[in-house]
């Protein structure tokens, strides 16, 4: 197994309008974890082929795609655009959804929905615009999707399945609008909500599109800049930067997944962050003077996120502390200052602070994915490369001990307080970790003989890639259960949070392991983890049937010589 493993990433080597197959599933780039998987299984298969002096054709891309990208969304020209749920199955999809998903996608104003729901239920002659219904009903179609997942409330069902609230929402608020009409907040939330749901269902390629119109929307309003008008009320500014920062978010798991370049430049955004309080405490006298104060707002956020760490050097503070405005050292700032410090110590922990820290985070891997993974990279000595994946691994771990212990991810079996939050920030901060280590362990394992030696720091963080891809696997429970995964982790995009560890382990299984030893069995045990999790995962979502598959394919061709056992069936 020989290339110079950033030779791949100026180019294209295939033709992505060759068949439908193919356009469903689009451009996968090289920090995809499918994109890994992809060379690790043609090489497998080429060096099997060779034994038997076979050449095998390059197979596309789409070959290895486990998600739903080619698959038609049914039925949506056949649903009433004016039905809608009894009132108890809507109140369970509604809460539902609050639960599971906002406090990570706070795309919604929480307060204003629901008294809009509500109202939308008491009083029959209530006549809402028909954005506000599609909205509605993307937020039944998640939650619904949910509910199947997870087995929550089965008499949902009997109700409307989730297709057919999405499809009521597509011909309310996207089909006909999303192109030709002008944009306003209700129709980027309304694309926001599409791009979620098209992501919870598996269907990457078009949440990703979607996601794209989305932000388009959102900087036609402006939404990427502070807003400084008098003429929105404190919360609404608030609600607005929060639906940035939720669209913000999703695109970096979007473009994570599909290893496509993220939407938004960060040079062009000055959006506050989202200040760490509750929906419900927006209207507060005290949280109210922090949306209204720009400088006092800058203060709490940089006593939170930007404390610099000594052996980072200069440049070593959060990374969030780029969006922050500069402080002069005025009197009116350190008075700022002094006013922020015992706010600091008022902010409880609760989904906004995690929010917050989330979005931190989501800054790290957005700058790893253009540093390490761009076109540009190639031009760069890999000398260079080794010193910007130090330095990202060195903030990342700033970022770890920056955490409150309220979002500790180390045990998520013990405190099941914010158990939601802290699983989300786990997965993310190890799939993070992962990105900004795969780097040196891609170059060791299609090592060219001609390349030379690597130095140490190579070494050590591959080594720290296969460690992180055990600790990410070790987020899931040993025993499978797949209602804690639909219950407690971000379950819209588990699937990419179990292949991303699992194929960087595969990949240290074939390239860089001698059968027979202790960290053979050690890996072994782990992939069989994960593929046990994918199989239960199968019964229920044939995304992850198609990954389960793939890895079975995989090991059952070319796990002899490791002695797997593998006969899990469906």
């Amino acid at each position: 197994m020989t290339g110079d493993p950033l030779a791949t990433m100026g180019h294209v080597q295939e033709d992505f309008n060759y068949d439908e197959k193919v356009q469903a599933m689009g451009f996968i780039g090289e920090h995809s974890e499918m994109s890994w998987l992809y060379k690790l299984k043609h090489d497998l298969d080429q060096d099997s082929a060779a034994v038997f002096n076979k050449i095998l054709e390059r197979p596309p891309i789409s070959y290895l795609n486990y998600f739903q990208d080619d698959v038609r969304i049914p039925g949506l020209n056949y649903v009433s655009l004016l039905w809608r749920p009894p009132q108890h199955i809507a109140d369970k999809l509604v809460d539902d959804y609050f639960q599971a998903v906002h406090p990570s996608f706070p795309i919604i104003g929480k307060d204003i929905f629901l008294s809009q729901y509500r109202s939308y239920y008491v009083y029959s002659n209530a006549q809402p615009g028909k954005r506000w219904i599609a909205m509605l009903n993307l937020v039944f179609a998640i939650a619904a999707g949910h509910s199947l997942l997870f087995d929550r409330h089965p008499e949902i069902g009997g109700y409307g399945e989730h297709g057919d609230y999405f499809a009521r929402a597509w011909r309310l608020g996207i089909s006909d609008a999303a192109l030709l009409d002008h944009p306003n907040l209700q129709q980027v939330q309304v694309e926001g909500l599409t791009a979620f749901y098209l992501l919870s269902k598996g269907q990457v390629n078009r949440s990703w599109r979607v996601i794209g119109v989305s932000i388009r929307s959102a900087l036609a309003m402006g939404l990427s800049l502070r807003n400084e008008t008098d003429n929105i009320s404190p919360v609404s500014k608030e609600t607005r930067y929060r639906v940035w920062w939720a669209l913000s978010m999703l695109d970096t798991v979007l473009c994570v997944m599909t290893g496509r370049p993220p939407s938004i430049g960060e040079i062009y955004c000055t959006t506050p962050l989202p200040i760490p309080y509750r929906d419900e405490d927006l209207r507060t006298d005290l949280v109210t003077q922090l949306i209204i104060n720009q400088s006092e707002r800058s203060c709490l956020l940089a006593s939170l996120l930007s404390s610099t760490d000594p052996d980072l050097g200069s440049g070593g503070t959060s990374i969030m502390h780029r969006t922050l405005p500069a402080r002069t050292g005025t009197d009116k700032t350190k008075e700022s200052e002094r006013a922020a410090q015992p706010v600091t110590k008022n902010v409880a922990p609760n989904t906004s602070l995690y929010f917050l820290y989330a979005i931190d985070l989501d800054f790290l891997m957005r700058d790893t994915v253009e540093a390490l993974y761009a076109p540009g990279a190639i031009r760069r000595s890999w000398l260079e490369m080794e010193v910007t994946i130090s330095n990202f691994d060195r903030i990342t771990n700033h970022w770890l001990s920056r955490l409150p212990v309220e979002f500790s991810f180390a045990n998520l079996d013990g405190d099941q307080s914010f158990v939601r939050q802290r699983a989300s920030l786990g997965f993310r901060f190890y799939a993070t970790k992962i990105l900004i280590s795969q780097p040196c362990l891609r170059r060791l394992a299609y090592h060219p003989p001609n390349m030379g030696p690597e130095g140490a720091t190579c070494d050590t963080m591959a080594a720290m890639c296969v460690q992180t891809a055990h600790q990410m696997l070790d987020l899931f429970p040993e025993e499978v259960d797949t209602s804690w995964l639909f219950r407690i982790s971000p379950w819209w995009c588990i699937l990419h949070y179990l292949m991303h560890p699992t194929t960087i382990l595969l990949i240290e299984l074939f390239t860089r392991t001698r059968p027979g030893t202790s960290k053979a069995q050690g890996i072994i045990d782990r992939v069989q983890k994960a593929v046990r999790w994918l199989c239960e995962m199968s019964t229920k979502d044939p995304s992850s049937q198609g990954a389960w598959m793939i890895c079975r394919d995989i090991l059952c061709k070319h796990g002899s010589k490791f002695a797997i056992d593998f006969e899990v069936k469906l």
